[in-house]
């Protein structure tokens, strides 16, 4: 939670860096805030909504709708004529908002094992250094927008945050490995690695090179399938992903050069 927290602050902070009327949007989004939240005194009898909502206007106009991350992002992104924002929200924000603070069907199945059984503690939905990763990242990277503003050096703060940025690993990823209402399985995920490891040696340091495209996509797509493991899952349909594998494993056959010719 307090990662996500982290990359909103990021994202509100470059916002009002790269957008003109940021200011006067939030300070309309204060103003809605402010009589939203004073609108309960209308039901203790003390002054009616109407009283409430003309003492807020005296102090500007409220917005009609509140300011959201997403709009952050876009106008962050047409500002900057680039997509980096939008990564850091569909990467970071989005599954931290979904799986870690609000109150929906991901965050319950959390408390689901994979036998349809309440687990005494839910599993985890992100790794144990990741967050504070993330965190260092945020502050890096907003510090360094920051000092370039005010035509301070920047690049150690830019590097400092994009290198954490890097050993920042998806909250999607971690729960791919352990399972959606499943555990976080040490086994389970030696498992992945190895299988991992069978897929990087055969396809860059194997005989991948000699086999031929339709044997590379065979193999890659076999092991990725007991990678993910759903198999079992009655959330998850078995072929629910195979969209996916079949394009991965398309994509790494391809990547590999066919072997040289002995003559050339």
């Amino acid at each position: 939670m307090l990662a996500r927290a982290s990359v909103e602050g990021l994202l509100l902070g470059i916002y009002c860096l790269r957008v003109p009327d940021a200011i006067a949007k939030l300070h309309a989004d204060n103003l809605k805030a402010l009589g939203d939240g004073l609108s309960y005194i209308e039901e203790t009898d003390l002054a009616p909504a109407q009283v409430i909502r003309e003492c807020v206007a005296r102090l500007g106009t409220p917005s009609g709708s509140y300011l959201s991350v997403w709009s952050m992002v876009t106008a962050i992104d047409a500002a900057n004529e680039n997509n980096a924002a939008r990564s850091v929200y569909r990467r970071l924000y989005a599954p931290l908002s979904n799986y870690t603070v609000h109150a929906n069907g991901g965050t319950l199945l959390r408390h689901v094992g994979r036998d349809g059984k309440l687990r005494r503690r839910p599993s985890r939905a992100w790794g144990r250094r990741s967050p504070a990763r993330a965190v260092d990242a945020a502050t890096g990277l907003l510090a360094a927008d920051l000092a370039k503003q005010a035509g301070q050096p920047y690049t150690k703060l830019l590097a400092y945050g994009d290198r954490h940025y890097r050993r920042t690993i998806m909250p999607m990823a971690v729960m791919a490995f352990t399972g959606m209402g499943g555990s976080s399985q040490p086994r389970r995920l030696r498992e992945a690695i190895r299988l991992g490891r069978q897929v990087y040696i055969y396809l860059w340091t194997g005989p991948a090179s000699a086999d031929s495209v339709e044997t590379r996509t065979a193999f890659v797509r076999e092991r990725f399938v007991r990678m993910l493991g759903f198999e079992g899952d009655p959330d998850i349909p078995a072929d629910s992903l195979d969209p996916f594998i079949d394009y991965l494993a398309d994509k790494l056959a391809h990547a590999v050069p066919p072997k040289a010719d002995d003559h050339t």
